[in-house]
């Protein structure tokens, strides 16, 4: 009978050249025989990698890399580094995901690159196994900016009621945070109100405008939309002016109650009715502080501190919100970076960030203020500190979340910042240890 053995290099490190190869047999009796084969040349075969962008969607700001990658060592792993800005500062590395078919594929959004629009780099690198390196750089791909959509049109108008209805189609590349429509009656806006839109089923935002909103004032209404960006941004539109003038009725025409022939009245005249008794106005509402209002313009107002000084701005972070609304509450039992549970700040968080900062603070005097007021008491606060202010204009910083909170009596606010690097995945020997300046 014949045997046979199947080499390969799998089994050698990958390693080429010339192999030799010996041929040993042992008999019954236990003596060996043996023979030299020689040499054979495996030169091995050249790594291959192609790429290939698709499905460029530049209203998402989204494209695939799509990989064919091969080696006779085996493919380690595949990445992809894409970025748009001449200094990289948008950089990201993504690591390719093998599909069935044998090929790499990679999602790219600009989510993950600070929301920038532009053109994008993309490069494609392939490690074998025995570590050794193949890159290619495909062609650029260009996301452009897209102008922001908002239109609205007035529906539902009521005069006798006093109402209408701001309906509102937005869309926004860069994300839409919230849809707000500021509307007055007044010359001096004293009856300025700022109404948030619900987002309905449809995608469109709808408000409700009634002028028991508006101290009751009759007139020409002025409604705006302002559609707000993540990073505090905006778009406005007037959409002009819609008319609650006080509905004036017909006066009746008094009937003529005659006498029978000499047009004399001999009719005994209605004792007139008793008035009614003035009724006692209702006792307006307690205005409810918007607080996502006050979040923003404090982001706003940061970001503004930071172009000032020459450093980008920040971006927010919801899971750093999340946290900082958490931390807002706590701060009311106990008014320290410690938690009431013992454990430092940073322990609020649910995702791992390499560096963190903490500003906190709270104000008592706000009973007559209004949420943009409210914002700059805090952020005056803050600046007016040196450490904090040293925190809000750290060069260190991506990332920020603001966190609000109220007292029982709405009389006294609780607010906190937390800013961040960029997230990170931890390798499984990392400790996760972070730097976290405290103010």
């Amino acid at each position: 009978g014949t045997y046979v053995v199947h080499m390969n290099i799998k089994n050698h490190k990958y390693h080429t050249g010339n192999y030799t190869t010996h041929v040993y047999a042992w008999k019954n009796n236990g003596t060996e025989m043996a023979i030299n084969l020689g040499q054979t040349n495996i030169q091995g075969i050249k790594d291959q990698l192609s790429a290939a962008i698709k499905n460029v969607n530049q209203q998402n700001g989204t494209y695939d890399i799509v990989v064919n990658a091969s080696s006779q060592f085996g493919v380690r792993e595949v990445k992809v580094p894409i970025w748009s800005t001449p200094n990289q500062s948008d950089l990201v590395w993504y690591k390719a995901k093998k599909q069935a078919d044998g090929s790499y594929v990679v999602h790219m959004n600009i989510k993950n690159h600070k929301n920038h629009r532009g053109t994008y780099m993309t490069h494609v690198y392939m490690y074998n196994n025995r570590g050794q390196q193949t890159a290619i750089a495909l062609n650029n791909t260009n996301l452009p900016a897209i102008p922001d959509t908002l239109k609205a049109q007035i529906k539902n108008v009521n005069k006798e009621a006093g109402s209408y209805d701001v309906v509102i189609q937005a869309a926004s590349q860069q994300g839409i945070a919230r849809v707000e429509v500021p509307t007055w009656s007044t010359a001096n806006q004293s009856d300025l109100v700022w109404y948030k839109a619900t987002k309905q089923s449809d995608g469109s935002y709808i408000v409700h405008v009634n002028i028991k909103n508006h101290k009751n004032n009759r007139g020409q209404y002025t409604s705006h939309v302002y559609l707000w960006h993540p990073d505090g941004s905006n778009t406005a539109i007037n959409i002009g002016q819609t008319d609650l003038s006080k509905v004036v009725e017909e006066p009746t025409k008094p009937t003529e109650n005659l006498g029978k022939d000499d047009n004399t009245d001999n009719t005994t005249p209605d004792k007139p009715a008793k008035p009614e008794e003035p009724t006692t106005p209702e006792k307006p509402q307690a205005r409810e502080l918007d607080v996502e209002k006050i979040k923003f313009e404090i982001v706003r107002l940061v970001n503004n501190e930071r172009l000032a000084k020459g450093l980008s701005s920040l971006n927010v972070d919801s899971d750093l919100e999340d946290s900082a609304k958490v931390r807002s509450v706590e701060i009311q039992t106990k008014f320290d970076h410690v938690r009431p549970d013992g454990t430092l700040a940073y322990t609020a968080f649910n995702i791992d960030y390499r560096n963190l900062g903490e500003n906190i603070v709270q104000d008592w005097h706000i009973a007559d203020l209004n949420e943009a007021q409210i914002a700059a008491n805090l952020f005056n606060s803050w600046k007016n500190s040196s450490g904090h202010y040293k925190n809000m204009t750290s060069a260190m910083w991506t990332r920020i979340g603001v966190g609000i909170s109220f007292n029982s009596t709405k009389q006294g606010v609780y607010g906190v910042q937390f800013f961040s690097t960029e997230p990170v995945i931890l390798d499984e020997n990392e400790d996760g240890n972070v730097e976290v300046p405290l103010n």
